[in-house]
């Protein structure tokens, strides 16, 4: 087998990958599909054949080299478990037609379960952000049909994957747990592309920002788990000691307007913009822009939104949950407060703003953390050595 495996590394590989993307209209740039495109073309440039298979809407081209096999289901299905065994049910009958795969690779686990019960002879290989049951303990936002749906899918992706690269060590024991084999564990972050997010030394002009102004950040979606009503309360507190202190919130979600409810109730609604959902190549003058970039959540696998803000050099103050505390470095690449305490929050936002120095080195040591480790060519350089490397013909 392992001479087999020699053997296979010796051409290039073809791989499918499977990208449930969240957001049809924005192949590439929401949801995981970022991440499958950016595997996609770091993998193309490491020499492997890559296939996209996914229910894009718009004509945006793939990343260059890449096949894709786009494929339709009604609107209607979409984004409810029917909806998602039914996408990957279809995706399954075109990734048939491929032959002569050596890896099905899917950034999520329902649809690794269903190819896992479709096929005995593909190599599918799951890298997975989260695990249901680590949902279900620090604050679980999906109903009892999905939850059910999705427990028994974590399941059959613990067996029936050849390999499960968990991005955090916490998610390698949640799947453990789950039931993956110690042998079919891997611990590979999701990586980041350090180009496009860096530093930009004018973003703040570029954004037509007041001199006076000190920017906070928060990027993400606007759900309860992400914690967002938390940083609303401690920017309350925040602006009685710096009142042109301004909350960038860039993100949307089903908790929007009870959020606008909240700022308006604190009185601070004056000192936040609502900037919805904006394209990845427009957040990096938000990341270099602000004074503190804030990732409040309550649960968090690895947090790309993090990475992010960390490669362009903003001061980052995340909470101390698996997924960011295994990043960062508390009071060296970032700081790091306890979820749900909103007077903390504010006093390290309160610290930032009060120290730039301070401030600086956190950004400058987080940004050398990041193209050190987490670029995208390192991370996909690793999963070909350390997983694909090690897969054997079935």
């Amino acid at each position: 087998m392992i001479q087999q495996s020699k053997q296979r590394q010796e051409r290039p590989l073809k791989i499918v990958l499977f990208d449930y993307v969240f957001e049809r209209d924005k192949p590439g740039a929401s949801g995981l599909s970022d991440i499958v495109w950016d595997w996609a073309s770091h993998l193309i440039e490491q020499g492997q054949e890559v296939h996209i298979v996914a229910p894009y809407t718009s004509e945006v081209s793939p990343p260059d080299g890449v096949i894709l096999h786009r494929m339709q289901i009604p609107t209607w299905f979409y984004r409810n478990a029917i909806g998602h065994l039914l996408l990957v049910w279809v995706g399954w009958r075109i990734i048939r037609t491929i032959p002569n795969i050596d890896v099905i690779q899917a950034p999520e686990y329902l649809s690794t379960a269903v190819f896992g019960i479709m096929s005995n002879h593909h190599n599918i290989v799951l890298s997975v952000p989260g695990n249901i049951y680590e949902r279900i303990q620090q604050g679980n936002p999906f109903d009892w049909t999905m939850t059910t749906v999705l427990k028994i899918a974590a399941a059959i992706s613990a067996r029936r994957c050849v390999r499960v690269i968990a991005t955090t060590p916490d998610m390698m024991l949640w799947w453990a747990r789950t039931g993956t084999h110690p042998e079919k564990l891997v611990l590979i972050p999701y990586g980041i592309d350090t180009e496009l997010f860096s530093p930009i030394q004018d973003a703040r002009k570029q954004l037509s920002l007041p001199k006076n102004q000190y920017s906070i950040v928060y990027v993400g979606r606007l759900s309860p788990e992400k914690g967002v009503a938390t940083l609303l309360q401690a920017m309350h507190a925040v602006i009685q000691y710096v009142p042109t202190a301004h909350l960038h919130v860039i993100g949307d979600g089903a908790q929007r307007t009870e959020l606008v409810a909240q700022a308006q109730a604190l009185g601070i609604a004056d000192h936040i913009t609502w900037h919805g959902w904006l394209h990845k190549h427009a957040l990096p003058r938000y990341y270099s822009s602000a004074h503190v970039t804030v990732l409040p959540s309550l649960s968090e696998g690895l947090p790309r939104t993090m990475l992010e803000a960390l490669a362009c050099g903003s001061p980052f103050i995340g909470t101390n949950i698996a997924g960011i505390a295994a990043c960062v470095t508390h009071d060296q690449t970032s700081l790091l407060v306890p979820p749900n305490d909103a007077a903390a929050l504010a006093q390290s936002i309160l610290r930032l703003l009060n120290d730039p120095d301070f401030a600086w080195t956190l950004g400058q040591n987080a940004r050398d953390l990041i193209v050190s480790n987490y670029s995208w060519a390192t991370i996909v350089r690793r999963i070909r050595e350390e997983v694909y490397a090690h897969i054997s013909d079935s």
